[in-house]
């Protein structure tokens, strides 16, 4: 099947819309939109599922913008909503930021394989530009984030493994374990 395809244009073009205004928080410069461009695209390399790689395009727009679950099921289907619900963090009002990253692994633990893709991709494009922004900004970075670097990469060691639990031949583990020890090395100067 190919990658690029009328549906996957509209999932680009929506994701374009609804990220608009936004800025990464890693660098606090980069169009938002290049987030889920680089999931998709990694999602790529390892799936042609179309539904996978559309949710992954929309992966974040229900956490991080106005668009809700009617119009990513209007325009994609309920199969790609499902996987995009399965990797949003809830968003309820006074939730710590532990008990948020929490619920999420307990929802890892029952999703169906497309989410565990998204899951994995989602986490080695934030480790890339985690690592690509400290490089260039140094420490300044964790002052845009809710948590300090040990626990975020805590976080993702937890992700990954709850992944492993889940589906222990996935594809992008190895890649994001790869990733992650890279992170850890360079953002909390491990040897």
């Amino acid at each position: 099947m190919a990658i690029f395809t009328a549906r996957t244009e509209r999932a680009i073009a929506l994701a374009v819309q609804a990220h608009r205004d936004q800025v990464r928080k890693g660098d606090g410069e980069t169009p938002y939109i290049v987030h889920p461009v680089t999931v998709a695209l990694i999602l790529s390399r390892y799936t042609d599922d179309e539904d996978t790689i559309i949710a992954g395009l929309l992966h974040d727009v229900l956490e991080d913008t106005d668009l809700g679950e009617a119009a990513v099921a209007r325009e994609f289907g309920e199969k790609v909503l499902g996987m995009v619900r399965d990797v949003t963090e809830p968003d309820l009002p006074g939730l710590s930021w532990d008990t948020r990253k929490m619920r999420y692994l307990r929802t890892l633990e029952r999703a169906p394989r497309g989410s565990l893709l998204i899951a994995c991709a989602d986490k080695i494009a934030n480790l890339l530009s985690m690592i690509a922004a400290h490089a260039s900004q140094g420490d300044t970075i964790w002052e845009r984030f809710h948590a300090t670097p040990a626990q975020k990469l805590a976080f993702y060691r937890q992700a990954h493994q709850s992944v492993r639990a889940a589906w222990p031949t996935c594809p992008l583990l190895r890649e994001y374990a790869n990733r992650l020890e890279e992170a850890e090395r360079k953002l909390l100067r491990r040897p």
